[in-house]
């Protein structure tokens, strides 16, 4: 009686967890110093779960043997290369990436493995995160509807974060959620959408099953209004059809092709807000963007992506950045960097002052300079080549190809915008694939 008390607590905890990650990462935030990382109830839950574990001798046991049999080497690279930078740039904004990185991303995977096998199991964290985007749809919806974001009530904090600012693009507000930026929002979406159709009763890839969930996801897309975010989208569509077995195929494609088009008429026909301008000007930029059209004046409120990206490039040149070991976590917090000789480039001429950089792979580098950037690409090299591995060798494939195709999606996307505190739910996913997988060795010894 008293362990399967235990046991409610952990099923409990955990569910509270994987809800916070999605719909509360950074609010109900309590702020003990402005120095200090602010205290949200995502961490609070981490840490009573982590005391679960650690109240058990047989818990913690098993949770120590997950860390084990892992062995992950290219985690402890990561963990080194972060280390690394850290001790040759010690100030509070370091320490405090430092610390993010141990705990919102290494302890998260290694916390994630443990709930998926230990306590609530593969597929009901699955049925859960489905839940969740579900709601995270709809109020994605009603919040550019309404010009109001829900979670702002949740904001508890002083300090000031994305959290407490809007976003709007040619007229409209562009849906956020509770992550923040509408880029953050689209970069979940595409990590986690293709994990939406996998059917847990039978392990196949299933589309018109969800097919209102892939219908009010794909209209959150668009409400996000990141342009490369919905490239990534549609092909990342294309792949789920493809991957789908059966003669179903054609069915599928069609099946996506008229629900694409009805959301575009539902939305272009709403004339309770500016849908019409809204959707046609960002098909327009994107065809701007991609085509050297001029469609749309300045990209829709936006200097030509590809000519401001192109200028970060020249961060890696800039004297005042150590390309080798960085500059340290959250060096973009404090600091700004300018970049001159730009004259080959038509619109910035003279000095750019850069005070985001919207592309990770740069950012990791200012940050955590080559060594970083390595070992983030050993990991992610790493994991794609697994699970190339997995889709060649095993008959039954469909997760991990769900995986190759969610993952591969993030880390493209990466090229085009910052990780923007979404880097956590790589991790994520990534813990629900080596949990599978150590379940499915499981089931075959």
């Amino acid at each position: 009686m008293y362990s399967n008390y235990k046991l409610n607590i952990g099923k409990f905890l955990s569910v509270l967890f994987v809800i916070s990650l999605f719909l509360f990462p950074k609010y109900f935030s309590i702020e003990l110093s402005a120095s200090l990382p602010i205290i949200t109830v995502q961490r609070i839950l981490m840490f009573c779960l982590i005391f679960f574990v650690f109240g058990s001798q047989n818990r913690s046991r098993k949770f120590f043997n997950i860390i084990h049999t892992v062995r992950v080497k290219w985690i402890s690279v990561y963990i080194l290369s972060a280390a690394i930078s850290t001790v040759f740039n010690i100030n509070s904004q370091s320490i405090n990436g430092f610390l993010s990185v141990i705990i919102e991303q290494i302890l998260l995977f290694f916390l994630m493995i443990y709930i998926c096998e230990e306590v609530l199991g593969v597929n009901q964290v699955i049925k859960l995160v489905k839940k969740l985007m579900f709601i995270l749809a709809i109020l994605g919806i009603f919040e550019s509807l309404f010009n109001y974001n829900i979670f702002n009530l949740l904001y508890t904090t002083s300090r000031q974060l994305i959290l407490a600012t809007t976003y709007e693009r040619m007229g409209m507000l562009r849906a956020t959620g509770p992550f923040g930026h509408p880029l953050a929002y689209s970069l979940v979406i595409i990590i986690i959408f293709p994990l939406m159709f996998y059917n847990t009763r039978n392990s196949k890839i299933e589309i018109k099953l969800y097919n209102f969930l892939f219908c009010i996801l794909a209209v959150n897309m668009i409400l996000t209004g990141s342009r490369s975010s919905m490239i990534i989208f549609l092909v990342q569509c294309v792949l789920l059809v493809n991957l789908a077995k059966g003669k179903s195929k054609i069915n599928n494609y069609l099946f996506i092709f008229l629900i694409m088009l009805c959301i575009i008429i539902g939305l272009i026909t709403n004339s309770s807000s500016n849908s019409l301008g809204y959707v046609s000007k960002l098909f327009y930029s994107i065809s701007d963007s991609l085509f050297h059209t001029n469609y749309i004046s300045d990209f829709g409120d936006n200097a030509d992506p590809f000519l401001y990206r192109n200028a970060l490039f020249k961060i890696l040149t800039n004297s005042n950045i150590n390309i080798l070991i960085g500059q340290g976590a959250n060096y973009m917090v404090d600091n700004v960097i300018n970049l001159t000789d730009l004259y080959s480039l038509n619109e910035y001429t003279g000095t750019l002052v850069v005070k985001s950089v919207d592309n990770f792979y740069i950012l990791r580098v200012i940050e955590y300079g080559l060594v970083g950037l390595t070992a983030f690409l050993l990991l992610v090299g790493n994991l794609i080549k697994k699970l190339i591995l997995d889709i060649k060798i095993s008959k039954v494939c469909s997760f991990s190809a769900l995986i190759l195709v969610a993952s591969v999606g993030y880390v493209t996307e990466l090229f085009a915008v910052g990780d923007c505190d979404t880097i956590k739910f790589f991790w994520f996913v990534l813990a629900i694939y080596y949990a599978f997988k150590r379940a499915e060795r499981k089931q075959t010894t």
